[in-house]
């Protein structure tokens, strides 16, 4: 569907994201889609590493390794068509966090902050909250060194207050105006019409409270959960387990060293901005309980592993530090495991996709010659791919969460069916138009044919071929 696509998807919210990808081309171009990515993961970590004036060279390959390797980045180069644009709106909020520091003062600076904030949501409103992490770790630090005073902390809170409700406000006028202007109305995916009617949102006390168990639930899921309980363990489970741990102990002794316990309000400060980092990691889900966070929307928690560097490298000792490092290379590598396994998959999906092709497109021309029909329809969805690609593979557990958007092939439904054959082949046939194959599949007579790969799935009526990928879903 996206061999060539301006990701105009304005109903999403994502009204920015169209030039985002533009940089690129709109065609489905992966060397170069993929080379603009890494050159924005690149610049992020740039940024970051400004940020918090990293020197060593050590630290700051980690810095970029720990994000090229995140499960969030990982699963968005699943869509890599758009994965260069996404990268785009994460740098975005990594600049105007750095713009925004302390030291930048003035109307001018939260205005620029405040516009490249806006920009990043325009792209994927995900990564606001890896503006908001990369702040509140910042802040963390500035508060354990004891750089300012309290009245100048809250200020700069003030500031990051201002900056946030202007980037927001402004993004979400923009997306109404554009909806306006191109008579498009927002989608249900993810919750994203709760988002666009503000009359809708719930800020009642129970939404709230369910907004951080969500988070919580969502944040140890993504390091934990789903390889021990559901897969058993796995060293990607027991490596976070292990990295959780050195943090803690980390955290403990910067606390020490910093001598923040005796400035009591530094001290408090320092605790809210970790503890901010939680629900923040999932900010959406305060918005709509539609909402489902998988890894390539939690991308920001890559950020803890940047945290865990920084801290290691100023306030612990050389056995400490050389402990964190060989643990996060340990981590790094595993992850990149994941990456290749993942994308073997993806490949192995593609090939069983266009076997499946050829496959259909010769029934369809066997059956042409013994009957004549003017148009095919598609009826039903395959909702069994993602169970299918771990019986087969039972060893996919390691590739934790990322293995619900992956598929055993990509004969999902009509709509994905038809670009299939339209777009790897010289597709000869015309398809039925959507209307009829929805009244195709109320008919008794659909309903009670086999599914695809039964040869029972092809079938003739009202001069239709009728081609039934699966169960008929409910309307």
């Amino acid at each position: 569907m996206n061999y060539y696509a301006d990701q105009n998807i304005l109903g999403s919210g994502r009204w920015f994201l169209s030039i985002a990808c533009g940089i690129s081309s709109y065609f489905d171009l992966p060397w170069i889609t993929g080379l603009f990515s890494i050159v924005f993961i690149a610049l992020t970590a740039v940024v970051i590493v400004d940020l918090f004036n990293i020197d060593n060279p050590i630290t700051i390959t980690l810095t970029g390794a720990v994000l090229s390797v995140s499960p969030g980045i990982t699963e968005t180069l699943f869509f890599g068509f758009t994965a260069d644009g996404y990268m785009v709106s994460m740098f975005l909020a990594a600049l105007a966090v750095r713009l925004s520091a302390f030291e930048k003062k003035g109307i001018g600076w939260i205005l620029v902050s405040s516009g490249l904030l806006c920009l990043s949501c325009g792209i994927y409103q995900s990564y606001i909250s890896f503006a908001f992490l990369l702040m509140a770790f910042y802040f963390a630090f500035e508060m354990l060194e004891n750089r300012h005073a309290t009245k100048e902390a809250f200020r700069f809170i003030g500031k990051q207050i201002i900056i946030y409700i202007i980037g927001l406000v402004s993004y979400y006028i923009i997306w109404q105006m554009c909806m306006l202007i191109q008579g498009v109305s927002a989608t249900d995916y993810q919750g994203i019409q709760e988002l666009a009617s503000v009359s809708t949102m719930s800020f009642d006390f129970g939404a709230w409270v369910q907004g951080i168990v969500r988070a919580v639930t969502s944040v140890v899921f993504y390091f934990i959960e789903w390889n021990i309980i559901s897969n058993g363990i796995t060293l990607y489970a027991v490596l976070n387990i292990v990295f959780i741990l050195m943090l803690i102990i980390g955290i403990v002794i910067a606390l020490i060293k910093s001598g923040i316990l005796k400035r009591k309000s530094q001290f408090v400060l320092f605790l809210l901005s970790l503890a901010f980092c939680l629900p923040t990691s999932i900010l959406w889900s305060f918005v709509s309980s539609d909402i489902s966070y998988r890894p390539m929307m939690m991308v920001s928690l890559s950020l803890i592993f940047v945290f865990a560097i920084v801290l290691f490298e100023r306030y612990t000792n050389n056995i400490l530090q050389t402990t964190m490092i060989s643990l996060l290379v340990i981590i790094i590598m595993n992850s990149a495991l994941v990456a290749n396994i993942s994308y073997y998959y993806m490949n192995k999906a593609y090939e069983q996709t266009y076997a499946i092709g050829i496959d259909i497109i010769s029934e369809v021309r066997d059956i042409d010659k013994e009957i004549d029909f003017e148009s095919i329809a598609f009826v039903g969805e395959r909702s069994d791919l993602v169970s299918d690609l771990t019986t087969k593979y039972p060893e996919s557990n390691k590739i934790h969460r990322l293995a619900q958007v992956l598929r055993s092939d990509l004969f999902l439904n009509r709509p994905h069916a038809e670009s299939i054959l339209n777009e790897l082949y010289a597709f000869e046939y015309s398809f039925t138009p959507e209307e009829k194959c929805i009244e195709l599949e109320q008919s008794d007579e659909v309903i009670a044919m086999q599914s695809w790969p039964s040869r029972e799935a092809f079938k003739v009526i009202d001069n239709v071929l009728v081609i039934k990928l699966g169960e008929i879903p409910p309307q």
